[in-house]
């Protein structure tokens, strides 16, 4: 089974514009590796992930705000 998301591997902040205005495309860019501390405090909790684990941001929630 393919990725539902394009990852998006431009600047950060394009990529929130772009998140912003898309709505019919899934778009997906990482942040960041899981850090080692990371890796080990989860593991301490039963939890176990390695390091090809990454943090990332997408599109795929709705956004509201209320003045």
């Amino acid at each position: 089974m393919s990725d539902l998301f394009i990852y998006y591997e431009g600047e950060l902040n394009d990529f929130i514009a772009e998140a912003l205005v898309t709505k019919d495309t899934l778009l997906k860019r990482v942040i960041s590796a899981a850090s080692e501390r990371l890796i080990y405090d989860l593991q301490d909790l039963g939890v176990s992930i390695d390091y090809n684990w990454c943090h990332t941001l997408d599109n795929s929630a709705s956004l509201s705000l209320i003045f």
